[in-house]
Order: structure tokens, then sequence, then C-alpha cells
């Protein structure tokens, strides 16, 4: 028992500091899903209800005033944000300690399938692997709904008889923290259970299939409740061979062919998107995607690394090998739950989003990528082979997860600033700064159906949200009035007083901005193109300012904690 602990307590020691490190400043921002999870979680901590005043999180529906989502994981942000205040430390770090007990999860996973030395090296892997330490460290609901269903498999693997049935709140929750894994819900639960009752010798097969049946109440109540709910919304970004893109490939394919049989049997609708649906599905084992690249979203891909390391390639087929030659029964059902995966991805018209939508075959993968490594490991009995084989694979993973770092930690927050909305941060500094001086700031906007983005970014950077002001924010979402303390979402204004600044994009049209010979602006970190003008500035015009950002360091990557001089003479630019 002192070996598990110790594994355990290494395993945390590692994947906690590739994801606590630098968290209130990397990622840069929070993005609008991130955003709508960790207000609302806040709200819920204070009051009750989200943000509109108008859901309960008991609901098993969404809030109002924002894009459907998963229904409960702002539960499991609440106790985080209860006693904590707004900021990205504090958003960031229950996805954090999540997946640091996800690392934990897919050792004591291993454990229980395979040896002790072979789940600790893929704990290793688990710890050190990109796609869990980048997810690791943002507020996306995703790897918590996949670490839920990893957790519901757990407990069936290590329970029998009645005990069983601990794993339905487990598979419950797993249903309600993810919108797009819904899809995959039914599937991954015939195939656990399946797996589970075989490995189990076939016994109490009537629990099973009363276990079974009991979990399938989560997917009924959905489906027959669907109408009623906000994810109705959603409902559109299925995909489907009548979308008018569909006819669109169509009709370009039939003008651009000489007219003759073949051309109607191949050009229509149904083979259209029959092939659309194989690209889709085969898109998510791509080698560019899986080792090189990862995705074109800035939102879930570094750009520059894929979502695993060049080296796991092999470890992985060798994994694959080794166990389909051991044990494959476990090798089948790991198969099963790879192809599961990219459903989610295959039935969305909205982008591909690998990484967020086929998250449930990397935990799978790394299990491979682990066992492959112990194969190597373990070919030969002498201890000098292990100790030489291991010091070389553990430096050349030392190498590669350094180069990883160099881009997430150093590159990335610059080439990809906007990625989690880095301006918006920016602009709500700025506002603070203002409020100091007893200065009114308006930032132009079109009204929207949902509060607008901008609203809830000077909400979080400010800690703007409190118990006291709690009924006034949700009257102002609820009125569509965004008006509170100095700062105002506006239109245009037809007048503004001397003391008034207005912070809009370069290419908002209103006429009162005419009356203001130079603007400041709020650059792109990568470029310094322009992304806010700030007209009537008092605040950083006394200042010497650059024409662009440049020579950023880390440490400025803590706005909240600049002065205004150094605030304004890093980011704010005179063009």
């Amino acid at each position: 028992m002192k070996k598990i602990y110790f594994h355990i307590l290494i395993l945390v020691i590692i994947s906690g500091f590739l994801r606590f490190v630098f968290l209130d400043k990397i990622p840069t921002g929070i993005s609008g899903d991130e955003l709508d999870y960790v207000l609302n979680a806040k709200a819920i901590a204070l009051t009750g209800s989200d943000i509109s005043g108008l859901w309960s999180p008991f609901s098993l529906s969404t809030p109002p005033h924002e894009v459907p989502k998963a229904e409960l994981p702002y539960l499991f942000i609440t106790p985080f944000m209860k006693f904590l205040p707004l900021g990205l430390f504090s958003a960031r770090l229950p996805s954090a300690f999540f997946s640091v007990l996800f690392v934990v999860l897919i050792y004591l996973i291993a454990r229980k399938l395979f040896s002790p030395s072979q789940a600790f090296i893929i704990g290793l892997v688990a710890a050190i692997n990109p796609w869990f330490i980048y997810f690791g460290r943002t507020a996306f609901d995703t790897p918590l709904a996949i670490y839920m269903y990893f957790l519901a498999f757990y407990v069936l693997l290590i329970t029998k008889k009645n005990k069983i049935f601990l794993a339905f709140p487990v598979f419950f929750f797993a249903f309600f923290s993810y919108i797009g894994t819904k899809i995959i819900y039914l599937p991954f639960l015939f195939t656990s259970v399946l797996y589970v009752w075989n490995r189990n010798g076939k016994k109490d097969t009537k629990k099973y299939i009363l276990f079974t049946l009991l979990c399938l109440i989560p997917f009924i109540f959905f489906v027959a409740t669907l109408n009623q709910r906000p994810a109705a919304f959603r409902m559109s970004d299925i995909n489907s061979f009548n979308r008018p893109e569909i006819a669109n490939v169509v009709d370009a394919e039939r003008k651009l062919s000489i007219q003759a049989p073949l051309t109607l049997i191949y050009s229509n609708k149904l083979f259209v998107f029959s092939k659309q649906i194989v690209n889709n599905y085969l898109g998510a084992f791509s080698a560019n995607y899986l080792f090189l690249y990862g995705e074109n979203s800035p939102f879930i891909s570094l750009w520059y690394h894929g979502i695993f390391y060049y080296i796991d390639s092999i470890f992985l087929l060798l994994g694959l090998c080794a166990l389909f030659k051991k044990n494959p029964k476990i090798f089948l059902l790991f198969l099963a739950v790879i192809l599961i995966a990219p459903l989610p991805s295959v039935f969305s018209n909205v982008g591909i989003s690998y990484s967020i939508r086929a998250s449930l075959m990397f935990p799978i993968i790394v299990i491979f990528i682990g066992y492959g490594i112990s194969y190597v490991v373990d070919l030969y009995k002498s201890r000098a082979y292990k100790i030489i084989v291991s010091c070389f694979i553990s430096g050349l993973y030392l190498i590669l997860l350094l180069n990883f770092l160099n881009i997430l930690l150093f590159r990335n927050p610059i080439y990809a600033s906007e990625t989690f909305g880095f301006s918006g941060r920016e602009v709500a500094n700025y506002i603070l700064l203002a409020e100091k001086q007893n200065k009114n700031v308006i930032f132009l906007n079109k009204p929207s159906v949902f509060v607008p983005y901008f609203f809830k970014q000077y909400l979080f950077y400010s800690d703007g949200y409190t118990k006291d002001n709690a009924q006034q924010i949700s009257k102002i979402i609820q009125s569509g009035d965004y008006s509170i303390d100095n700062f105002k979402i506006s239109d245009c204004p037809e007048n503004i007083d001397s003391d008034t600044v207005i912070i809009a994009e370069p290419d908002a049209k209103c006429t009162i901005l005419n009356k203001f010979d130079r603007p400041l602006s709020i650059s792109r970190l990568a470029d310094g193109g322009t992304i806010y003008r700030i007209y009537n500035d008092t605040i950083c015009a006394k200042y010497k300012l650059d024409r662009y950002p440049s020579s950023i360091s880390l440490n400025d990557l803590a706005l909240e904690k600049l002065s205004e001089k150094q605030f304004c003479e890093t980011f704010i630019s005179d063009l």
C-alpha cells in the first residue's frame, strides 16, 4: 500500500506543478463559455441562482441570456467560488484540481487493469500530456465531463453486486456535464457495463441489466423534455444532409461535370453528406492533428503543437500491438471507446473541434502510450537495461515537455493573445483606472439577445459581482440596460460630457467619434493591429506611449497588479 501512495504523491506533484504554475497569467484571459460557468458559479455561491436571477442550478437546464451549454458544471465550480474573488487563478482552479484528480484516476484504472509499475508509467504519461495540461488550465466543461465518464467506469470496475449502483450518480453527472458528449453516453454506458459484467464472470446479470435501465433515465428525460429546453437552440448544430451547404456542394459538382449517369449517382446530397461524415470521423485520427499541429481553432489548440508528443506515436503503436497480444479483452474495450469518441465531431456542423468533442479517446490513447513505454522498459530483465532505457526515454520526454511549455507559457500568450480575449482584460483594467479618477466609460456595442461578452468580462476582471449588487446585476441583465458604476455599454450616444471616455472598435460608425482627433489604441500583442480605440482619454495620454506593445514580460501579464504608468506604457498605444 505504501507504493500506491508514493506513486500518487509523485503524480500529484508533477501534474499539479504543470497545471498551477502561472495559472493567474496563462492563459492570458477568459473565453465566453468559461465566463458563463465561472460567473454563474459565483452567483450560485452568493445567491443560489445565476447572474440573471432567473435560473436554479438544480433545474437540469441551462441559464437564460447565454448560449445553451451543459447543465451541471456550475455546481462543481461553486464550492471554489464561495470564498475566492473573481480572477484568472480562481476561475481555472477547479479545472486544474480536477485535472490532477484525472491523472490519479487514470493511474488507478491502469493499476486495476495492469501491474503497479505499468500503471505508474501510464500515470506519468497523463501527467505530462499536452491535452491534459492545456485543458487543465482552462475552465471548459469538456475535461470535467470526460473525467466523470472515466470515474463512472472506475466505480463499475471496483464494485460488485449492489455496489455497482454507486456508479449511477456518476453517470448522471457525466451526462449533464457537457452537451457534446450526450451523443456518446449510451455507447459508453453499454460498452462499460458489458466489459465489467464479462470481467466479473457474467454474474449478477439482473443487477447489471437493472443498473443499465436506471442509467437510461437521464437520457430519456433529456430527450423527452428537449423541446422545452434551451438546448433545443443547439439542434441546428446537428449535421444533416438537408443542410443548404450540402445542396450547394452538389450543385457545384454537377455544374462542373459532364452530364452522365455516374454524376447523378455520386453527386447527390446523400453521397456528399456521407463523404463529409467519413472525413470528419477519420480526421480525429490524423497524425497531423494528434502529433504535429493540433487544430485550427485557437481556443483548443496551440497551433504549433499536437495533442501528443512526437515520440508518443511510436509508443502508441507498440502499446496497441503489445496489449492486443497480452490482453485482447482490454484492448477491445479501449478500441471500442476510441471508436465511439469522434461521434460528437461527426454529427456537428459547427466546426470539428476534436480536442473538445472527441476528447473521450485521449485518456485511452494515453493508456496505450504508457503501456507501450512499459513494454519497452520491460523488454529485458537486466537491471542495467531498464535503467538506461528509462533514463533515455525520460530525457526525450523532458526535452519535448520543455518545448511544449515554451510554446504554452512564453509564445502562445503573444501570438494568440486574443484567443481568450486579452484585449477585454485590458479594457476592463482601463475602466478600473478611469473609475479611480471619477471618469465615465462608454463601450460601444450593438444590442444582443445574450448578455454582452464584454459586460461579463468587466464583472469578472473587476471582481464586480458581489452579494450586495447581485440583485442590481440581475435587473440589468433582465432589462438589457448594461450600465453599472462608471461603465456603460451603449449603441451610439448622441452627446457625452467632458469626463466620459468612449471605447470602440476601429470600424465603429458613430458620429460623436468625429469630435475627437487622436484616439489611443488597444492593440494586438502579436502584430500591433488595433483592436479598440480610446476616445477622449485623459488617463494614459500623459505617459510616453509606444506605437505598439513590445517586449512583454510574464509579469506584465498580471495587469491588475501593474501601476497606472506601467499599464499605460505597456499596453496602450499611440498611433
